[in-house]
């Protein structure tokens, strides 16, 4: 039979009352200040023709349901090789 801590579960207690004060208090914060902050717009501008990027996603399954290809394409956007430029690699499912 295990032994049990009586100040472990004193601990984990404490830590669970803490949170329910914690957890509502800061739910009422959050809400008060999105009430008061006007609502911010974006924009996004379709740019990729302009810097160059023509990529057209291929399902190579041949009308063949086969799962790999129906996770569709993806995209890693990442500076490879430190030149500090985004490096964009895309991949077809």
């Amino acid at each position: 039979m295990a032994k049990t801590s009586v100040r472990g579960s004193h601990f984990f207690a404490s830590w669970r009352i803490a949170l329910r004060m914690l957890l509502p208090t800061t739910f009422l914060l959050s809400l008060a200040q999105a009430q008061s902050s006007p609502l911010m717009t974006v924009q996004f501008t379709n740019v990729a023709k302009q810097a160059g990027i023509n990529f057209v996603h291929y399902k190579g399954n041949n009308g063949m349901a086969v799962i790999r290809e129906e996770f569709g394409p993806g995209v890693c956007v990442a500076d490879y090789d430190g030149d500090g430029y985004q490096d964009i690699y895309f991949v077809n499912g």
